[in-house]
């Protein structure tokens, strides 16, 4: 329909600021946002037991809530980042969904390297957001954890 589709995949755990001017960027550069949902499985695996501090159900609420966000999906099953299954299974994502664009921080990001180059195979551009914002969800949870 010759609109421009920018997909952005994480767990989106603690929205902040850095979250919101990710999507800002997303949707600066296309006319639909779409965000894929890490599992709660996957977070655990790749983050550590304590993690996610939102459930995957309260984290769609959230993300359908901003306004830059058109469309959340849920990422089925548990993808170990550091096997070769996970690649494939986020390639298999973006050949269904088709996007022009995969959109990611890379200072945040790092599989960036793993998105540009599937984004390379499928055709689609890889936009990277500027700025180096030095806060994570993982370093607000610590804070917390820390002073609390």
């Amino acid at each position: 329909m010759g609109k421009k589709v920018g997909l952005i995949t994480g767990c989106f755990d603690v929205i902040h600021v850095g979250h919101v001017e990710l999507f800002q960027f997303a949707k600066k550069h296309c006319d639909v946002v779409v965000v894929g949902l890490d599992s709660d499985e996957t977070i655990k695996l790749n983050k550590g037991p304590a993690r996610p501090i939102h459930n995957i159900s309260q984290r769609e609420r959230v993300l359908a809530e901003l306004e830059s966000v058109d469309l959340v999906f849920r990422i089925i099953g548990r993808v170990d980042f550091g096997a070769d299954l996970a690649y494939r299974k986020y390639w298999e994502l973006t050949k269904v969904i088709k996007p022009n664009y995969l959109i990611t921080n890379p200072v945040a990001d790092r599989f960036w390297g793993e998105k540009e180059k599937r984004a390379a195979e499928f055709g689609a551009k890889l936009l990277k957001i500027s700025g180096k914002m030095n806060i994570s969800s993982t370093r607000i949870i610590k804070f917390f954890t820390r002073e609390f």
